[in-house]
């Protein structure tokens, strides 16, 4: 039985974060939102997910603090929206390789499914130096349950939940991306009052 604890625990683990995606996905919270300042919030994510970028031997590249680059937002939500497309590129990047994340302000109009005229947009970049996806994988990234990982390494939900996030934001996710030139991923939120 001695030799099963460590399995089971593992199992137990994956199950639990299953749960809590799967509650994530179905159920999501309502915001709380308060100005945010993106590039302390990167620079957070970058601390949080630290370990996994050493282990996969991935250089973490958080954007300089800009006391100016802010929006109304939910942290808690940001933050997790953040982390997900941060793991996401750590996975995607081979040994050696580099994840950046930038914030910066652009005025753009947004996609149809967003609406509205053009306006001042806070965007937030996670690139990749990765393999890069086909255009098959760019158009499924957000399907619930689409995943390119192998069994157990993934649920196909965190992108799910991040474009849900990023959508009652008042926002959108765009990604650049292209076999074998690695993955940009830009999250647009609008910037409010902040």
């Amino acid at each position: 039985v001695r030799g099963y604890l460590p399995l089971f625990h593992g199992w137990a683990e994956r199950m639990t974060a299953l749960i809590r995606q799967l509650l994530d996905f179905a159920r999501p919270r309502a915001l709380m939102t308060a100005p945010v300042n993106v590039t302390s919030l990167a620079n957070r994510v970058c601390e949080l997910v630290a370990t996994i970028a050493r282990k996969g031997t991935v250089t973490l590249n958080p954007p300089p603090f800009d006391a100016s680059l802010r929006v109304e937002a939910d942290d808690g939500q940001l933050t997790q929206v953040l982390a997900n497309l941060v793991v996401n590129a750590i996975q995607a990047t081979p040994p050696s390789g580099e994840v950046t994340i930038a914030a910066r302000v652009v005025d753009q109009v947004p996609p149809s499914y967003v609406g509205g005229a053009e306006q001042s947009w806070m965007a937030v970049e996670v690139r990749d130096t990765g393999s890069g996806m086909d255009e098959v994988t760019r158009l499924r990234v957000f399907e619930p349950f689409y995943t390119t990982k192998e069994v157990g390494d993934g649920t196909g939900l965190g992108l799910s939940v991040s474009w849900g996030i990023v959508r009652e934001h008042g926002g959108w996710i765009d990604i650049a991306s292209a076999p074998g030139a690695g993955s940009t991923f830009t999250v647009y939120l609008p910037r409010g009052n902040a």
